[in-house]
């Protein structure tokens, strides 16, 4: 699927090693192996059982975080558990990492946008790279999800500073090498 190394996953192709596939995890074992994954963060209510005997095999570290998605016009997503999700994406010790929900669109849309802010991506960028991935199923809450979201909260989440992906803005980088967006 369009989800996978190699291919847009929500522009996080271009983020390696942090991967986001879609739900349909079976089908895609091979190439899932091949990514050498240390850490599966899922955004999910519940491990799917296709997923316990993979990881065991393959000694990777399972996350769950189950977070809401956002609906009509109410914005559920649990702002912790992003944050605490986000903090495992920004600690290069946990990659190569691969994140996702039911369908990689909204859940993990929305993580990627607060990734892309992360990175000083434009609000009018991260939203375009969403509704591209969404297409007509994109969410108007996702999007003011995105745009509240507030670098800053994840100064105290931070790894230690050699353990910072490379990716991560140089401003969102203070001297001690927490990350600290301004």
């Amino acid at each position: 699927g369009r989800h996978l190394v190699g291919q847009q996953a929500h522009g996080l192709a271009a983020l390696r090693p942090v991967h986001s596939p879609i739900l349909a995890f079976t089908p895609h074992l091979p190439l899932l192996r091949q990514l050498r994954l240390r850490t599966v963060i899922n955004l999910l209510d519940r491990l799917p059982d296709e997923y316990k005997e993979f990881l065991e095999e393959e000694s990777i570290e399972y996350v769950h975080t189950a977070v809401k998605g956002n609906k009509a016009h109410c914005e559920e997503m649990d702002r912790a558990k992003v944050a605490s999700a986000l903090a495992l994406v920004m600690d290069r010790a946990r990659h190569p990492l691969l994140i996702h929900c039911r369908s990689g669109k909204h859940r993990t849309g929305a993580l990627v946008g607060c990734i892309r802010m992360l990175q000083r991506w434009s609000l009018e960028d991260t939203c375009d790279e969403y509704v591209f991935y969404c297409k007509h199923k994109q969410r108007y809450v996702d999007k003011q999800y995105m745009e509240r979201f507030n670098p800053r909260t994840m100064a105290a989440l931070a790894p230690p500073p050699d353990r910072l992906p490379t990716w991560l803005a140089p401003d969102c980088v203070d001297q001690i090498g927490r990350a600290s967006c301004r």
